[in-house]
């Protein structure tokens, strides 16, 4: 009856089960497995681990057959498993199980692909939203330091009554274009026009002011 009921349990994991020898022989599988080597579970039979681990790091494969042969319970770190041109993460642990009276290891391979993808996404977001924070911050130092400049040459210039500018106009229409410029990418060194840094901005700013 308790063997029933480990079979039920093998044969219904979600995660990749596979039986296999102290050498690294495999001896049984689950349909999860199967769906994760894409291989039928008659043609996993039979092979070795190292076969059906052929595509990952040396460090780690070499790490997971000495836990196997050694008969000892280990947690790999996640690993990338390759399989017809496809990339899957997966996480790698091995126990100690007796099967039919003998010594074996059971490996289970739980496919973190989603989870891994999700990360990804959110540490993109994360920079995205650091580069419109740092993009900001570019308009506005540009803008404070065009208003500090214009303090010193408020009335100088032109008049306006000649159909000249002021120095404040001028200061105005900087901080126009520099605040005109949140969105566009954070770029060291650079001074447009697909990018800025912050003394690039300024001094584009008040170039393009007049």
């Amino acid at each position: 009856r308790s063997e029933e009921q480990y079979r039920g349990l093998f044969e219904q994991s979600h995660d990749a089960l596979v039986i296999a020898t102290r050498a690294g022989a495999v001896v049984d599988v689950n349909p999860a497995a199967s769906r994760l080597f894409g291989r039928p579970p008659e043609r996993l039979r039979g092979t070795t681990l190292l076969a059906l681990l052929g595509e990952v790091e040396p460090e780690h494969r070499e790490r997971l057959l000495e836990a196997v042969s050694m008969g000892v319970a280990r947690q790999l770190e996640r690993i990338q498993l390759k399989r017809g041109g496809e990339a899957r993460w997966v996480e790698l642990s091995t126990d100690p199980v007796p099967y039919r009276g003998e010594p074996h290891s059971v490996v289970t391979a739980r496919e973190v692909s989603g989870r891994v993808r999700v990360e990804e996404e959110r540490q993109r977001l994360a920079a995205l939203a650091e580069q419109e924070r740092r993009q900001s911050q570019v308009a506005a130092s540009a803008a404070a330091a065009a208003l500090n400049s214009s303090s010193g040459s408020a009335g100088s210039g032109p008049s306006s009554a000649g159909g000249g500018y002021t120095g404040g106009s001028r200061a105005a229409a900087a901080v126009s274009y520099a605040l005109a410029q949140v969105g566009n990418r954070y770029v060291a060194a650079t001074a447009g026009p697909d990018g800025f840094d912050c003394s690039g901005l300024t001094m584009t700013a008040w170039r393009q002011s007049g």
